[in-house]
């Protein structure tokens, strides 16, 4: 599926895209990982050393045996916070598509069963916060509220924390974003001048609007 196919089911009216695109697959580091590199080293290193521990003192023949097996799903989630949330991030970049079009911005996902899309008019952007590397791959998050999805994180923490980009770089605390895209200086530009031709356009038709009904008024006061 190229990336302007994944939109044309979503396409509304007179509407086409400008651009569309993917998150940049490589690993990328933001900073979040400034915090969540040596949180992860430090709970996997405590984990595995309390595991061994506890393997050791259960063939020593100390009850340690329930130790053991409490241990292990915090060695897989030790791993997870090290490695696998780098694989867990490209299996879902993988299945993000981005889009910006003559009246929208389009996020889509595609799920284990059919897909979710988030669109937003480029009205109500708002102010729209740029990040770009030396490397041109950069975020643009957009300053209007969405509400993620519920998940035991947001349920314990609250819908709006860290935690959302520290799992997973793709959610930003609860708005929507264009993450790690390539060429994200041109996407900004693009998106910039396709508001500004939309809102120069529902100008125009204001005042077009406005001068038929002040001639419809003077017609009638004449007549």
């Amino acid at each position: 599926m190229t990336n302007t196919v994944a939109f044309q089911s979503e396409l509304l009216g007179n509407e086409f895209v400008l651009w569309a695109g993917q998150p940049e697959r490589r690993v990328i580091f933001h900073k979040e990982d400034l915090l969540a590199i040596p949180c992860s080293l430090l709970w996997a290193s405590f984990a595995i050393v309390f595991e061994l521990a506890a393997l050791v003192a259960s063939k020593a023949g100390h009850a340690w045996w329930l130790g053991a097996i409490w241990g292990t799903p915090f060695v897989i989630a030790g791993q997870y916070l090290i490695w696998g949330r780098f694989l867990y991030v490209d299996w879902k970049k993988s299945r993000t598509f981005y889009a910006v079009t003559t009246e929208r911005i389009l996020i889509k996902k595609m799920k284990w069963r059919g897909r979710s899309v988030c669109s937003l008019d480029l009205f109500n952007l708002g102010v729209v916060q740029k990040s770009i590397g030396t490397d041109g791959v950069g975020s643009l998050q957009f300053d209007y509220p969405h509400v993620p999805p519920s998940s035991v994180l947001r349920f314990l923490f609250g819908p709006r924390t860290m935690h959302d980009s520290f799992f997973d770089p793709l959610e930003r605390n609860g708005t929507l974003a264009f993450v790690d895209i390539a060429d994200a200086e041109m996407v900004y530009n693009i998106l910039m001048e396709a508001r500004e031709k939309l809102e120069a356009g529902n100008v125009a038709t204001e005042s077009d609007f406005l001068h038929v009904h002040l001639n419809s008024l003077s017609f009638r006061t004449g007549s």
